[in-house]
């Protein structure tokens, strides 16, 4: 868990996690989502601390969904029925030869959410051949979810989302 973390968490629910040096983190995470200076005598406040754990409700709430993605989500897919080809071949003028693989099955599993007018994102995935790699996940012309690179080292049999990026506690306490 990352400071950031830590501060989200124990701004929505006052449970200390971030003491000495490191409550600087904290800090600075309560002024940046009260949008003001914030002086520690104003913690003994219920109102301050009450809208501080308003404030960070959205951040607290992401962090725990998200918390569930942090592990290996296993890659199922089925083939596509014969309905679908049909579809695909009607409605979007495919030849059918070219509806082989990857094209030629949909996924069923959890897949990675792509946010509002995003079209690709990067996730992890690891194969079973054991190599790990950045690959990234997108909605191809069709309107199917693709892992680009599917077969290039192995077959893909688990993804997840990357981690944010590193900051060192010295980042952390400066921004």
């Amino acid at each position: 868990m990352t400071d950031r973390e830590k501060a989200i968490i124990m701004a929505h629910t006052g449970i200390t996690m971030l003491t000495g040096d490191k409550f600087s983190i904290f800090h600075k995470y309560i002024e940046d989502i009260l949008g003001r200076s914030v002086w520690t005598h104003e913690l003994a406040d219920h109102d301050v601390w009450e809208e501080i754990k308003e404030k960070s409700k959205s951040d607290f709430l992401e962090l725990c969904e998200h918390e569930e993605t942090r592990e290996w989500i296993p890659i199922k897919t089925r083939p596509l029925t014969e309905e679908e080809k049909q579809n695909a071949i009607e409605n979007h003028d495919i030849d059918p030869d070219d509806l082989k693989y990857p094209l030629s099955w949909h996924f069923d599993c959890k897949l990675p959410e792509l946010k509002k007018g995003e079209q690709s994102v990067d996730v992890l995935v690891t194969t079973d051949l054991g190599f790990v790699k950045v690959t990234n996940f997108f909605i191809d012309y069709l309107g199917c979810l693709c892992f680009e690179d599917m077969d290039e080292a192995g077959e893909f049999v688990a993804w997840m989302p990357l981690p944010e990026s590193y900051q060192s506690e010295v980042q952390d306490a400066d921004n």
